[in-house]
């Protein structure tokens, strides 16, 4: 079976990769194309394979910045396999070019029968980068809740 140009893929063992495999719609990303809104339903997840994605989070002043970068190691959009239903971030498409998308509905019931692929969606989720919860940008001026940077 050929590779599946994305790591997170690449680490699953070759029978579920093949359950995921007729599910896994190959895409092209534009350029500053929106795949998820900030407290926005995940309907998809993506794996980039030569794309780069940043996700996005709006400060209390109304400006964006960058909190997190996801290329072919890893994927967008994973925290709805393990129970998540919205996105914490903007994510944008910043290098386009080809990836991965299925379902999340999908992929989530792949998780839930236990196994290799929540074993390591668990895992990703554990050192993904936290932006949700904190980042220095987030520190010093606040979330775009509006509540005010703890010093």
């Amino acid at each position: 079976m050929a590779a599946p140009g994305n790591r997170f893929l690449a680490k699953l063992p070759e029978a579920e990769y093949r359950n995921l495999l007729p599910h896994l719609k190959p895409v092209k990303l534009a350029f500053k194309q929106v795949l998820h809104e900030s407290r926005g339903p995940i309907d998809h997840a993506y794996f980039p394979i030569s794309a780069v994605t940043s996700a996005l989070t709006t400060m209390s002043n109304g400006d964006g910045i960058e909190v997190a970068t996801v290329g072919f190691e890893g994927l967008v959009g994973h925290t709805v396999a393990i129970g998540g239903k919205t996105s914490p971030n903007k994510v944008i498409v910043q290098i386009a070019d080809g990836g991965l998308r299925i379902e999340a509905r999908i992929l989530r019931e792949h998780a839930t029968r236990g196994g290799p692929l929540q074993n390591l969606l668990t895992a990703y989720d554990t050192f993904a980068p936290r932006s949700r919860n904190w980042s220095p940008a987030t520190a010093r001026t606040g979330w775009n809740s509006g509540a005010a940077a703890s010093s």
